[in-house]
């Protein structure tokens, strides 16, 4: 039932110090009592990263903001763009735009993360 508490915890739409201490004191209460219930079997590495997540709450707020889903489709957006220097149209256009606001706006050109940027906005 720690589990399940902590879990439900960590779903919510909304995260506060006190949820942030209630999920700390549950899931280290499952922690413990791992060895005690299954003494042959060793902690895995989802129950160690699972003590971490309490200071996640508490640092990014709840879940649903920072969760896999929203980042794979950023990453999966990201993965479809051209970006091996063949010049389509659509990709010039792109090239075009970068040029043309790094010269007005004085930014650097050729920064990755600045191309992935601007790209995806």
């Amino acid at each position: 039932m720690d589990l399940i508490t902590a879990v439900h915890i960590t779903n919510m739409r909304v995260s506060s110090k006190n949820q942030v201490q209630a999920y700390n004191l549950y899931i280290s209460r499952y922690a413990s009592a791992l060895s005690t219930l299954f003494p042959d079997v060793s902690i895995k590495l989802t129950v160690h990263a699972a003590l971490h997540h309490g200071d996640i709450m508490d640092l990014f707020g709840p879940v649903h903001s920072h969760s896999a889903p929203f980042y794979e489709r950023y990453i999966y957006f990201l993965q479809r763009l051209n970006t091996n220097k063949k010049l389509g149209a659509y990709l010039l256009h792109i090239n075009l735009y970068l040029l043309l606001t790094s010269l007005f706006l004085s930014l650097p050109t050729g920064d990755l993360e600045t191309t992935f940027m601007k790209v995806s906005c």
